[in-house]
């Protein structure tokens, strides 16, 4: 028997729901064999180099929004000017930079 934890009613093992308000039962049995064999997982553990890992995330940060700064003068410049070949020259470099920061 289940016992509803919302009125304290009795109810039958198969039950979802208590038979008098109506509230989802919440099954108190013990866990069978299969369940008590499996492991539980572990506590996270910390690295220990969580303030490097963060700071090189933040330098990261400010090398993309540098870079995006500096993309985005390039292609007000150049649209001001209304000369294209600077803004693809630099857009290349980006490029080039990219593939060589990649990893």
């Amino acid at each position: 028997m289940i016992v509803c934890t919302r009125c304290g009613v009795n109810n039958p093992d198969e039950g979802r729901l208590c038979v008098s308000c109506g509230h989802k039962l919440q099954s108190m049995r013990s866990p069978g064999p299969e369940m008590q064999q499996k492991e539980f997982l572990s506590p996270l553990q910390s690295s220990g180099r969580g303030g490097k890992s963060l700071r090189a995330l933040l330098w990261r940060c400010l090398e993309v929004w540098g870079v995006l700064v500096l993309m985005l003068g390039a292609a007000a410049w150049t649209l001001a000017e209304k000369r294209w070949e600077p803004g693809v020259a630099l857009v290349g470099l980006a490029g080039v930079y990219a593939w060589l920061r990649r990893g």
